[in-house]
């Protein structure tokens, strides 16, 4: 089973005390960057959050919104800074000292918001945070499923155009011989030119085995219907990650189909070589949305 990166979840829910919603949309990306954004007031939520798309997504532009709406007002108490509340007292002692006492209004420095500090108590915060955690979750969970969706549709081109791979394959398998053949005959023509009567067969051959091993690209299919083989496995698996092992699967294919069309030059087998790299570029541009 294969995921592709490119997904998109919206859930919401409301009650009296708030309204929460959550979107969620993604494009390919060889690495998880996740762009998240989240009301400053609620930031306490981060860390949680990143976790939570971490522990479920490996790969992907993830573009993360949260919004979350207090339909209640928040009550509020005052805090003493007592440090500076401390400091303040001591000069007001010296000030005694120097200035009438009928001068000295201490309600000015009572009045000062740095010693009384007005603090916002979020006695949602606990049920705003499993709130927001379980909708996350719904939604990473709907988020996926569309990326399996699309994974299904995926995997179904990708195993049809191996295929095609593999089908090609056996047909420059079958021009094998025919090759070796062809070169055969024009090194008997050219030798016949240049060597005696007497030598002509012997020479001929020893250049033909020669030149059959050189030419040989049985090993080069062999390895290529393995790899073949193993993409498709690897698409069976039940492992989630798979883009960055497919992606190198391909490029070992496209190392032997190269040394494939550099062993032979056979028009067939050239041809042939052009449509397999033409599968090959196909596959990898689809694997990269592969997480």
């Amino acid at each position: 089973m294969i995921l592709s990166m490119t997904g998109f979840s919206s859930k919401s829910i409301s009650c009296e005390e708030f309204d929460i919603v959550i979107e969620m949309k993604s494009v390919n990306s060889k690495h998880l960057d996740l762009n998240l954004k989240l009301n400053n007031r609620y930031s306490y939520l981060e860390e949680d959050i990143r976790k939570e798309v971490k522990n479920s997504i490996n790969r992907g532009k993830i573009e993360l919104y949260i919004g979350i709406k207090n339909n209640i007002d928040d009550s509020v108490y005052v805090k003493l800074n007592k440090p500076l509340a401390l400091s303040y007292i001591e000069a007001i002692n010296e000030l005694r000292d120097i200035v009438p006492s009928d001068e000295l209004d201490i309600s000015q420095f009572l009045s000062r918001e740095d010693i009384f500090e007005k603090s916002i108590v979020k006695e949602e915060n606990l049920v705003i945070k499993t709130e927001v955690l379980n909708l996350l979750r719904e939604s990473i969970s709907s988020f996926n499923n569309t990326r399996m969706l699309e994974g299904k549709e995926l995997e179904i081109d990708l195993k049809s155009r191996i295929d095609s791979i593999e089908e090609l394959v056996d047909d420059v398998y079958g021009y094998k011989d025919a090759v070796i053949e062809s070169y055969k005959q024009k090194l008997e023509s050219r030798i016949v030119q240049l060597a005696d009567i007497e030598d002509f067969k012997e020479r001929v051959a020893v250049e033909v085995a020669i030149l059959a091993e050189k030419s040989d690209i049985t090993e080069e299919i062999v390895r290529i219907k393995t790899h073949c083989k193993t993409f498709k496995k690897t698409l069976d698996s039940d492992d989630l990650s798979v883009g960055k092992k497919l992606d190198f699967i391909m490029q070992e294919i496209n190392r032997e189909i190269n040394t494939i069309g550099s062993k032979s030059s056979s028009v067939d087998i050239a041809n042939i070589v052009i449509s397999v790299k033409s599968q090959i570029e196909k596959i990898r541009e689809q694997v990269q949305n592969i997480q």
